[in-house]
């Protein structure tokens, strides 16, 4: 029974991990960003947020 619900189970946070992993990839102005998401509630408003930032800020660090 123990066997039966550990699979379960590992199929289930497999599943909820798969599901809210997610790439994209930000290109502007000669820099490339590659963003992934490992939470599948980030406001889409705070990713444009941390996009936005980072083509501004990034450039004059570099």
């Amino acid at each position: 029974m123990k066997k039966i619900l550990s699979i379960i189970l590992a199929f289930v946070l497999g599943i909820s991990f798969a599901e809210a992993q997610e790439t994209e990839t930000f290109k502007e102005k000669g820099y490339t960003l590659i963003f992934k998401n490992n939470y599948k509630n980030l406001d889409p408003a705070l990713k444009t947020r941390m996009v936005k930032t980072f083509f501004k800020v990034y450039p004059e660090l570099a």
